[in-house]
């Protein structure tokens, strides 16, 4: 049986390999409609579970060999990609801890929605 945690770390690999060989909208549109209903069978928060998308996606496009923001900001400054490498490194390891915090701590991305709409925090 999977549990949601289990589901939302299976979602982050996937995410993580398609958001380096996809565009973010391209992923989203053939991939939400397969992962989202299994989400909700498992009780996942659709807030939670969109933050979750959003930010692995994201990360992906800054994600050497392919990703393709990282690959554009080096020909825009006249460097190789492995130099873009080395600079954008510690902005995605802080990416990847932020993104493990928003999997196992639901509350970091439905505490504010929850509190504007007056329902009592986790």
């Amino acid at each position: 049986m999977t549990t949601p945690t289990m589901f939302l770390l299976i979602v982050n690999v996937l995410l993580l390999v398609v958001g380096i060989i996809m565009e973010v909208n391209a992923a989203k549109v053939m991939l939400l409609p397969v992962l989202f209903p299994i989400s909700q069978d498992l009780g996942v928060d659709p807030i939670h579970f969109g933050g979750v998308v959003t930010v692995n996606l994201c990360i992906g496009l800054v994600t050497p060999p392919i990703g393709i923001v990282l690959a554009i900001a080096s020909q825009i400054g006249g460097i190789s990609i492995a130099e873009g490498t080395r600079g954008t490194l510690p902005y995605v390891l802080v990416a990847l801890a932020v993104l493990v915090a928003l999997t196992f701590i639901p509350v970091l991305s439905t505490g504010l929605p929850d509190l504007l709409l007056g329902k009592p925090l986790p």
